[in-house]
């Protein structure tokens, strides 16, 4: 398994981990405010049942209510596969998020992104940021919304 830097995020507001899960493709970190951050390993297509076991990870460690997304990985900005997308886009799932931020490093990514949101309109706001920091300060702001 590929050792990962951790960053801490230190929120304007006070975010708590709560818990904080490894499993063999990504860490998920779930904050008592609803925020959950997921970081990929590795730079493979995201699978159906890594899409699943992930849902079901924060599912069942969070409050009541929506969740707010941010999606790191380690290299290159990780997209699903199909099966993964169509999952990812289920109406019963989609219920439950508030938001969806991604860290894409680089500013091609960060491009390409902005272009697929604007030609395919998401169910929830979605956001590209460069850095962890900026993804969890427009997620809090969203929260407020």
């Amino acid at each position: 398994m590929k050792q990962i830097k951790l960053i801490f995020y230190l929120a304007q507001e006070p975010m708590n981990l709560i818990t904080e899960k490894n499993i063999d493709f990504a860490v998920i970190r779930i904050y008592d405010n609803n925020i959950v951050h997921v970081h990929i390993y590795g730079n493979t297509p995201l699978t159906l049942d890594q899409a699943k076991e992930i849902y079901q990870t924060w599912l069942s460690n969070t409050n009541e209510g929506k969740v707010w997304i941010v999606h790191s990985s380690e290299d290159k900005f990780v997209v699903p596969n199909d099966n993964a997308l169509k999952f990812l886009r289920d109406k019963e799932r989609i219920k439950s998020v508030g938001a969806n931020a991604y860290v894409a490093r680089s500013f091609s990514q960060r491009l390409i992104a902005r272009a697929f949101i604007s030609l395919n309109k998401p169910p929830v706001p979605m956001s590209f940021h460069s850095s962890l920091d900026t993804a969890f300060d427009w997620l809090i702001k969203q929260q407020k919304n």
